[in-house]
């Protein structure tokens, strides 16, 4: 091969870095199949470079995006608490409507909170929404913050937004977080675990089916009857497997 072209649906489209980063992720994740699936002995050695670049590039950019996230949250929280400390005026106003539209009926309760020091303002508006058409019942809950805080002359703004809902069918009940790439549905015969739309792992008949799973401590196996098997990782970096029986029974414990 004399070159390869990698493109990306959504990348050029993406407008504020949670889309970015979402973007640059699946970026990394296709080119770390490509390397790993793909045998680099039919691409040239200039294309193999270009192949480990831009996966060493995304990365990079991914982490750059974390980071950055971090320390916004980090400046909002501090200027956050810092206004409600300081604050000389505090102010919180309650709204409650209930809207017919053509193909549903939305009841909303609202709160508007102000509080304002020398230097800052805060508006935050918590609400909650429960929206029913003849398909779905679905509960929306948001906190939206808006800070103002005037540094060395200038104004700096920051935005914080957390929206999270259920949503009732007749599939079942699905619980999200608006922006998070996870959900959990809880259908007729099973608890499923969705990320970017896809399911993977579920809890059905007394199991669980799981596409990849990593035990951190011990993993065990057995019951009170013949005793536990427990696989547990050794300071020499190996994997042992110990039996273990079951503890007694509670009453036979208080005497």
């Amino acid at each position: 091969m004399k070159g390869l072209s990698f493109t990306l649906p959504g990348l050029e489209q993406a407008t504020d870095p949670r889309q970015l980063r979402t973007c640059l992720l699946r970026l990394v994740e296709e080119l770390q199949y490509a390397l790993s699936n793909l045998d680099m002995g039919n691409f040239t050695a200039d294309t193999q470079k270009r192949l480990e670049t831009v996966e060493k590039t995304a990365q990079k950019a991914d982490e750059t995006a974390n980071e950055n996230a971090a320390a916004a949250k980090a400046g909002f929280e501090e200027v956050y608490e810092e206004i409600i400390r300081t604050a000389g005026e505090l102010s919180s106003e309650f709204e409650v409507s209930l809207n017919q539209r053509e193909d549903s009926i939305l009841s909303q309760v609202s709160e508007e909170f102000t509080a304002k020091s020398d230097t800052a303002q805060l508006e935050e508006t918590f609400r909650s929404e429960l929206e029913q058409t003849s398909q779905k019942i679905e509960m929306r809950f948001s906190d939206a913050a808006n800070l103002t805080q005037e540094v060395a002359g200038d104004l700096q703004e920051y935005q914080n937004l957390v929206e999270t809902y259920i949503q009732f069918n007749t599939e079942g009940i699905t619980l999200g977080k608006q922006g998070s790439p996870f959900q959990a549905v809880l259908g007729e015969e099973r608890l499923s675990f969705l990320q970017n739309g896809v399911e993977i792992a579920y809890l059905s008949n007394n199991k669980l089916y799981i596409t990849s799973g990593e035990i951190l401590d011990r993993f065990t196996v057995g019951n009170d009857a013949s005793g536990y098997f427990d696989w547990i990782p050794r300071g020499s970096g190996n994997l042992g497997m110990k039996w273990r029986k079951p503890a007694p029974p509670a009453a036979l414990q208080r005497r």
